[in-house]
């Protein structure tokens, strides 16, 4: 499916989750469907909602195009009645090497695309930042863009649980979360206590 059908993070919901979800959840799991691929929020994330008739998940699978580019393996056995996902890196550094590739940009393509994808989030933050009603010292503001680099990598590479380790320990995640930034400071939170602590494998006996 393209939309999800649980919702992967309160606030990447509206638009994204399927409309009236709870009766389609209901209509799939009297079918027998209790798993659906989905990509509409191009994050890596693994939910799950129990129903009468057992748990059905959800898994959205990072979009290619964005990092950490990988895509999703699915192993079906009959013979040990089990289905086993996990993701997979697409590996350009091995592809540019293999051409003869010079480009710096992709001979080192995972230093690259995660400065990339840590200076977009750092962008988009600095912008709200500037357009919100709490002003701060640029510094401050350095400091919370870089914050955000690193939670929006590892949410969208469906690690948004190793931000317990380090992120919320420093001083610039208490003043977010201390401090009413608007959906900064919300946005912040739900990656931080996102409940899934394993989204990039799955297994599942049948």
């Amino acid at each position: 499916m393209h939309h999800s059908m649980v919702d992967h993070n309160p606030f990447i919901s509206k638009g994204y989750t399927v409309y009236d979800a709870e009766s389609v959840l209901d209509r799939f799991t009297e079918a027998g469907i209790d798993l659906v691929l989905t990509g509409h929020v191009h994050v890596q994330d693994i939910s799950e909602r129990t129903k009468l008739r057992g748990t059905f998940r959800d898994i959205a699978t990072n979009a290619l195009s964005v990092y950490p580019h990988q895509y999703g393996k699915i192993v079906v056995s009959t013979r040990k009645r089990l289905f086993s996902y996990q993701t997979i890196p697409v590996d350009v550094e091995v592809w540019a090497h293999e051409n003869k590739i010079k480009d710096t940009r992709l001979t080192g393509f995972r230093s690259y695309s995660d400065l990339f994808f840590r200076d977009r989030s750092a962008f988009m933050v600095g912008r709200m930042l500037s357009l919100g009603a709490v002003q701060i010292p640029r510094d401050r503001a350095t400091a919370m863009t870089e914050l955000f680099g690193t939670l929006n990598a590892r949410f969208f590479a469906g690690n948004a649980f190793l931000n317990a380790s380090d992120t919320v320990q420093t001083g610039t995640y208490r003043e977010l979360v201390s401090t009413d930034y608007g959906f900064l400071s919300l946005y912040a939170q739900s990656i931080v206590e996102d409940p899934s602590p394993e989204n990039n494998r799955l297994e599942i006996d049948f």
